[in-house]
């Protein structure tokens, strides 16, 4: 169960609400000092482990000498503790405002108070922070453009220290782009940049300017800048032989991306985008290849293809590729992709490893994906199995599954429904929609 929890499985919530509250709780505080997600930029458990906490609650001395003996032997860890008490504490948890009080003082992870689009619970926020960062220096520091940008907009504390901090970030975000825009040279041809690309370094959006240069005139000098050991100057030769297109520009593609085993950063990067924008016909032989591969880059490249493109006889080597990702130690990879792909493929009946990947698979941001791929393959089965617990799950994409293919008939799925269609979380704003719309044709 702890590790269902862990992994913000819907079955692992519904399990805790029916132990006796202490042990509920105890398993909670575990979560919450002891991060599972696999990936804490891309998945959330923030409102999945507020909902279970005003179920069971949260002892928050525990919790906040719990985080203080860790962030003592790792700052780094655990980032989850202080995002879900804010939840809690924008949901009206007095004790959770408590914390936090305690917590901005000394916390190496404060930046999981703040919340995005929540300007009233940010600027009661504020002072809290002014008063640990008592120099402008260390304000300035600390915030930095991105932050006071994204979560202290002047207007929401007018005169504030942390209203200047805004100012002079802006200034010196003008400044800094400024520098750098001094320091590298103008745009030069096509050629001149092709030869000079490992050295210069361009950003993303002067890079797209300088592939808008190319013309059909510049095949050529393309062709011949197709080398994996220069992989600046590949990126940008992919990139203008895409903005040119045409059968001669496509064929040279493919030819770099015969190679993607053995290319650098960022041309992988150009490479992974060409494959997912190049017609189905030049791709997916090359995609079928690479799924034979011992190359990690070309088994992934195979995926980002095969996502898109496969057909019904890619069925055997896409369960293949997944029962390889799932003994992958790293257990993530392209199971996604791999999910997705067999979804769209037409075939039918349940597939043991998809439903071995969403039952084991840590990061419940690819859940979604996997949850879909069973739902398609097998619609009965799945509504009989996960579709009920899917609705107390920590993914809002997964939670919507859920929602379509559920029974209303199960008891406790018309009353789950009901509750996320009256939620105004934003969090859940298209899951809220989805059980509207499903209640509504009852």
């Amino acid at each position: 169960m702890l590790g269902q929890l862990q992994r913000g499985r819907g079955a692992g919530f519904l399990a805790a609400l029916a132990l006796p509250r202490a042990e509920a709780r105890d398993l909670l505080h575990d979560c919450l000092l002891h991060d599972g997600r696999y990936d804490g930029q891309s998945e959330s458990r923030t409102r999945y482990y507020a909902e279970l906490a005003q179920q069971v609650g949260v002892d928050f001395e525990y919790l906040l000498a719990g985080v203080r003996r860790i962030e003592a032997l790792d700052p780094d860890q655990p980032r989850i503790a202080p995002q879900v008490t804010a939840e809690l504490a924008r949901r009206g948890d007095a004790g959770a405002w408590g914390w936090i009080e305690a917590y901005a003082s000394w916390g190496a992870n404060w930046e999981g108070l703040l919340q995005h689009g929540d300007t009233a619970f940010n600027s009661r926020l504020a002072p809290l922070l002014e008063a640990r960062f008592a120099t402008d220096e260390e304000l300035d520091d600390q915030l930095g453009l991105y932050l006071v940008a994204s979560y202290f907009p002047p207007e929401s504390n007018p005169g504030s220290r942390i209203a200047r901090a805004f100012e002079r970030a802006v200034a010196g975000d003008a400044a800094h782009k400024a520098a750098l825009r001094a320091r590298r040279p103008p745009f030069g041809d096509l050629r001149e940049e092709l030869l000079a690309a490992e050295q210069l370094r361009r950003d993303h959006g002067e890079l797209k300017q300088i592939a808008a240069l190319a013309q059909p005139t510049d095949l050529e000098i393309l062709s011949a800048s197709l080398h994996p050991q220069r992989p600046s100057r590949l990126a940008l030769a992919v990139r203008a032989l895409m903005k040119l297109g045409g059968p001669r520009a496509e064929s040279l593609v493919a030819a770099a991306l015969a190679q993607v085993g053995v290319v650098r950063q960022p041309a992988r990067f150009v490479l992974s985008r060409a494959a997912r924008n190049l017609p189905a016909a030049i791709t997916l032989p090359l995609a079928r290849a690479w799924s034979r591969s011992r190359s990690p880059q070309q088994a992934w490249m195979a995926a980002e293809v095969l996502e898109l493109h496969a057909e019904l006889q890619d069925v055997p080597v896409l369960v293949e590729m997944l029962g390889a990702e799932l003994e992958d130690d790293d257990f993530h990879g392209s199971i996604s992709n791999l999910a997705t792909a067999l979804a769209h493929t037409g075939a039918s009946g349940w597939i043991a490893g998809v439903e071995r990947a969403y039952l084991a698979l840590r990061c419940a941001y690819c859940r979604e994906d996997v949850a879909r791929a069973l739902a398609t393959l097998d619609p009965a089965r799945f509504r009989s199995t996960y579709a009920f617990e899917c609705l107390w799950d920590s993914d809002e994409g997964t939670i919507e599954i859920g929602v379509a293919h559920v029974s209303l008939d199960q008891p406790g799925a018309q009353s789950r429904l009901e509750q996320l269609a009256a939620d105004s979380d934003s969090a859940l704003e298209r899951a809220a929609g989805a059980a509207r719309a499903r209640l509504a044709v009852r």
